[in-house]
């Protein structure tokens, strides 16, 4: 078959089994309305998952700290390789002690 044959044949079914409504009802738009609010609410939760897997990969921790509350971070001193030049091991752990406000590391 050629392509215009192919083209007319496939426009012919889709006519076909896609009739189009005279009008549409209210409660087809009411229903339409809220699929797109829950479609909505639902792409809302996913970019907040999605930001709170960028935000570290072991879990979050909110910056501010609550009132009455100590923090404790844990830390394998093995990997801060402190006998190699550059420290920037330690340099990191100090600057995610300051900015999680970590009360004891042990």
């Amino acid at each position: 078959p050629t392509h215009a044959q192919l083209t007319q044949s496939v426009t012919a079914e889709y006519n076909v089994s896609s009739p189009t409504p005279p009008s549409v009802s209210v409660e087809t738009q009411m229903s339409a309305a809220e699929i797109r609010q829950s479609l909505q609410s639902e792409r809302k939760v996913i970019q907040d998952l999605l930001s709170s897997w960028d935000a570290g990969s072991f879990g979050f921790i909110p910056s501010e700290k609550p009132d009455g509350r100590i923090r404790i971070m844990f830390e394998n001193w093995n990997s801060l390789k402190l006998l190699q030049p550059g420290k920037r091991h330690v340099g990191r752990l100090n600057s995610l002690i300051n900015q999680l406000q970590i009360d004891c590391v042990a």
